[in-house]
Order: structure tokens, then sequence, then C-alpha cells
């Protein structure tokens, strides 16, 4: 959001945001459509015309909410609630709360503080609903405003002045260490929940090893039940040809008694037949 509010509280892009007569190319749409190619090409985002046009209504919301806390009788110094509503009321103030000097000073960059930017981020829900008053003039902005314009002659009551600046540094600082804290905190409920994984890790690390001591085991039982069911069928499969082999032998001596008695027979009853043949 940094860019974006460099490039809106520049008078002179205010100046061509807000032109009464625009030429062609230059209308409040086409500008808006500039800021949102400024912002994509260096943030590497995606923002659209309408998304800008929401996040400017908003803004001007927010600074005008901020200065309605000013009418409460505060005076024309920038207070902490007003920051806290409005981070970049200072610099919207420059732009929204008076005229513009006739040669306006470059952009300035966000002041940066600790580890988090101070300017506010816009969601695209909460300006989703805004869109409607981005034609809202600059009058718009601060008719009803107790502040005055910047006036050199008045540094004291400046929005610019010191004391302002000293407290809006101090409330950054305050935000930077809130942020830090935060950070810390974070960081170390992140760690504890890393150690907790790291110690769940070793936990089934552990259990795997110890399923696959036992899963080795069974294996290695299994394997010895194994061959021993082995060895008990092979001596059984012996046993059992040598029965049949020993019955085999037995039926092939008693075939060869038969085959040598029916030799004998043979013979007899060819000497009978020799010798009806030599009687008849």
């Amino acid at each position: 959001m940094a860019t974006f509010f460099d490039w809106i509280t520049d008078p002179h892009n205010h100046e061509r945001l807000h032109k009464k007569n625009p030429v062609s190319g230059q209308k409040p749409k086409d500008i808006r459509q500039e800021i949102a190619n400024i912002v994509n090409k260096k943030h590497n985002t995606a923002w659209t015309e309408l998304q800008v046009k929401s996040k400017i209504a908003y803004s001007k919301t927010k600074y005008r909410e901020a200065m309605k806390l000013n009418s409460t009788g505060k005076g024309a110094r920038v207070s902490c609630e007003q920051l806290d509503l409005c981070p970049e009321f200072v610099r919207l103030h420059q732009v929204y709360g008076g005229n513009l000097a006739a040669n306006p000073p470059p952009p300035r960059q966000s002041t940066y503080f600790g580890d988090e930017p101070t300017a506010y981020d816009i969601s695209d829900n909460e300006s989703s609903d805004l869109e409607a008053h981005d034609e809202t003039s600059d009058t718009d902005v601060h008719d009803d405003s107790p502040l005055e314009p910047v006036n050199k002659r008045r540094k004291g009551n400046s929005i610019t002045s010191p004391e302002i600046l000293t407290t809006f540094i101090d409330r950054m600082q305050q935000l930077s260490y809130q942020h830090r804290q935060a950070y810390d905190e974070n960081r170390s409920e992140l760690r504890q929940r890393e150690l907790a994984i790291e110690a769940r890790e070793r936990e089934l690390t552990e259990k795997l090893l110890r399923v696959a001591q036992d899963l080795n085991r069974l294996a290695e039982e299994a394997r010895v039940r194994l061959r021993q069911e082995l060895a008990i069928e092979r001596a059984e499969f012996r046993k059992e040809m040598a029965e049949e082999r020993a019955e085999f032998k037995r039926e092939k001596a008693e075939f060869s008694k038969e085959r040598d008695q029916l030799k004998m027979e043979n013979a007899a009853l060819r000497k009978e037949l020799e010798v009806l043949q030599k009687n008849y």
C-alpha cells in the first residue's frame, strides 16, 4: 500500500485525479488505471481500476472519520486516536485538508520503523462497498472539518509540527514493538509446533522400526516352519517311494516266477505234442 499512498498523496497526482475538465486520456478512470498499473508493476499484484476506485474511497472515508475526532475539542493537533483510525492521516491531510501549494513537493516515501510499514492495508472486502464515494470532491472532504489548512505562519498548530511528528514517531515505534512482540510469539509457537512434529516423527520412526523387526522375526519363524514342513513332507515322500519301489520289485519277482512257470508249462506241452505226433 505504500506505493498507492505515495501516489495519491502527491499534490501533482492529486490535481490530475481531481481535475474538473480533464482531456481525453486524463480522465479519472484513466488515472485510476494508471495507478493500478504502477502498483501491479512494482508489487506483482493484479489490481483493477475498480479496486483503485474503491481504495481511494475507503481512504477518504477513513480520513473523514479521523477528522471528526478532531471536532470533539481536541484542537488542531493530531491525536493518537486519529492515527489509530487513519495511520496515513498526516499525509492525506496535506492533499485533502486545504489548498495545494503552487509548487508542490515531490512524492514522499512512507515512513518505516522496525519490521512493519506504517500504512494500513485495505482489503477488497472492506473497500468493495465504498465505490460509490469515489466521485466525492475534495471540498466534501474538508468542508465540515474544524482543521485549518497548513499555514506557514502558524507552525505551532501545523500538522507537521515537531510535537506531532514526535507523537507520530512514538506511536509508530509502539506499533512496531507490538508487531515485533506478536512476531516473536508466533515464532515461538511455530517453534513449539516444529518440536512437537519432530518428536512425533521420532516416535513414528521408532514404531516403524519395531514393526519392521517384528515382521522380520515373524518371517524368519515362518521360514523355519516351512523348512520343517518341507523336510517332513520330503521324508514321507521318500518313504512312500521306497514302499512303492519294494512293491514294484515284489510284483516284478512274482511276474518273473509266473513267466518261468509258463515257460516250463509251454515246454511240457511241446514235448507232449511231439510225442503225440510220433504216435500218430
